[in-house]
């Protein structure tokens, strides 16, 4: 693909909200062939499951942890997602205010920072994991594009990060920070099935995936409240 410095994909239409009914958007999510490591393998997204312990980074470099819930499973739901790929080949598709790991390439020993998906340019550099599968290294961005495609999904893990196409992204999104959600997502988790109500209301998609996860309008409405109050500066970088 042509390089072209500091180009960013232009917003689609709508492009935070999804088709076919239920929230108003669907902020942060991955499509359900995007590939993660296990320590069994790799998995699509698509067929994940709480438990699996799943790539993702301590201290630089690689680890498992477990998938401890699901914010979106829906295989059935339309979303809009950006496609960002690298000088290498490879891959990433995620939705427009899912936040990933980046550094500039003209400085790729600088602290990494988290952006959006759709801020992501061709100046930047993201973590891709490196040929003995020990750490990361920084890889050009090539193109940054939107496209529509049917499926959602979004795991949540111990530790708030995972690594989806070889690259290192947050499971978080919408909210700068990170730490504060992640608290809050880790400490909900040990309520069980009472969190059916904050966390996993009954979707459309049900009545075809029982496995089917969406947001309640109480999550939708906290995370909208938390992106108002939060403060930019409390973005978190690792």
């Amino acid at each position: 693909p042509q390089y072209v410095p500091g180009q960013a994909a232009a917003p689609a239409a709508g492009a935070a909200g999804a088709a076919g009914g239920g929230n108003a958007y669907l902020p942060l999510c991955f499509t359900g062939d995007s590939l993660v490591d296990t320590e069994d393998g790799k998995k699509r997204m698509d067929e994940l499951k709480i438990g699996d312990r799943v790539m993702a980074v301590e201290h630089n470099q690689t680890t498992y942890v477990p998938v401890i819930s699901f914010m979106h499973r829906l295989p059935n739901r339309v979303g809009h997602f950006h496609r960002i790929e690298t000088a290498d080949g490879q891959v990433l598709k995620m939705t427009n205010k899912h936040f990933l790991y980046v550094v500039k390439c003209e400085d790729p020993a600088q602290k990494r920072r988290l952006v959006y998906a759709q801020d992501v340019t061709t100046n930047d550099c993201l973590h891709r994991v490196s040929s003995d599968n020990q750490g990361f290294v920084p890889t050009p961005v090539v193109s940054n594009t939107v496209f529509t495609e049917t499926g959602v999904f979004a795991p949540m893990t111990s530790t708030g990060d995972i690594v989806v196409d070889n690259v290192l992204v947050s499971c978080h999104s919408i909210v700068h920070g990170q730490s504060l959600v992640q608290t809050f997502f880790e400490g909900a988790s040990y309520w069980g099935d009472w969190t059916k109500w904050a966390f996993g209301t009954k979707s459309d998609d049900e009545m075809i995936d029982e496995n089917a996860v969406e947001l309640s309008p109480a999550v939708d409405f906290l995370i909208t409240v938390l992106e108002l109050v939060v403060p930019k500066n409390l973005l978190m970088s690792h």
